[in-house]
């Protein structure tokens, strides 16, 4: 049959008054040899992926298919015809703390059985180190034996604390618990938001950066054209743009040119190409020296068009 997934143990207080610690649970033993028997006395097969998820103990049924496994056979048609659904440990107490009347353990999982009925006290057996079972009345005796000196404190809040959780003085237990997760989950939110913003401010940054190399080239690579520093120079100007670009502007408008650009602005350039209808972008690819001087001598038609862009 195909394997299914049985819970074997979760941290409901059972018929005997105790609640089971699915995160103080010791498995090696159990994991190293997962027997499955039938109601704590017959194998019958044996439990795979055994895991932990949301405080409850999994495991996957594998039963044994020889023809002479006649019980095996038997249990195995009853679960897979959903008429047996219930699990139930058998267990070595190692521990005990104590919330209140209630009796929480910490145990050594050594067997886990397919049972008929998983409500009544067969959902739990307590055995001893060598897997033997014990009576109902020898669980009570490990029980008593540990002291009520390990107490499990409820989680007193401050009336601070209330508040911030949008609660009053008297909240039940039930209630904090929901106002903390809730919490919780907005903390969640708020830090995939502020991710999400980093990583657009990052990405803003990023291309104002790459925009202003790229408008300290253009600005140099005009500038030098115009005769207005030589090529050795070029290195020094660049430093002094990643420390104070309106610096470097101010510096490079205020050299003296030495030369004139082979073009000028606007319409038809000595008989050549009309760039009335150029855009910012036109200009960058086809004429950046021009851009730039149209940038110094007419900032309003430069400013047009690098808002006609955006």
């Amino acid at each position: 049959m195909a394997k299914k997934t049985f819970i074997l143990s979760d941290e409901t207080i059972n018929s005997y008054g105790f609640q089971l610690s699915t995160a103080k649970l010791h498995l090696d033993r159990f994991k190293t040899n997962p027997v499955m028997l039938y109601n704590h006395h017959e194998l019958v097969g044996k439990w795979e992926n055994i895991r932990i998820e949301n405080d409850k103990l999994l495991a996957d049924t594998v039963f044994m298919e020889d023809a002479e496994e006649v019980l095996s056979a038997k249990v195995s048609k009853r679960v897979e015809g959903g008429f047996v659904n219930g699990a139930s440990l058998g267990i070595n107490i190692i521990d005990v703390e104590w919330f209140g009347d209630i009796p929480v353990i910490e145990a050594e999982v050594i067997e886990c059985s397919v049972v008929d009925v998983p409500s009544n006290k067969n959902a739990v057996v307590l055995m001893n180190k060598d897997g033997e079972i014990l009576e109902e009345q020898e669980l009570k005796l490990s029980l008593e034996k540990f002291e009520k000196s390990k107490p499990i404190n409820k989680m007193k809040l401050s009336a601070a604390n209330l508040v911030t959780l949008g609660l009053d003085a008297n909240a039940t237990e039930e209630q904090i618990n929901a106002a903390v997760v809730k919490l919780a989950a907005t903390i969640a939110t708020l830090k995939g938001e502020n991710t999400n913003l980093k990583k657009g401010m990052d990405e803003i940054t990023q291309k104002a950066e790459a925009d202003r190399k790229l408008s300290v080239k253009a600005t140099l690579d005009t500038a030098f054209k115009l005769g207005k520093f030589p090529a050795e120079e070029r290195a020094d100007y660049e430093e002094l743009a990643d420390t104070s670009m309106a610096v470097f502007e101010k510096t490079i408008a205020n050299l003296t040119a030495t030369k004139k650009l082979p073009v000028e602005l606007g319409g038809k350039v000595g008989g050549g190409e009309d760039r009335s209808n150029w855009t910012a972008e036109d200009y960058r690819k086809k004429d950046t020296a021009a851009f730039l001087k149209m940038k110094a001598e007419n900032p309003q038609e430069f400013n047009r068009l690098v808002a006609a862009d955006k």
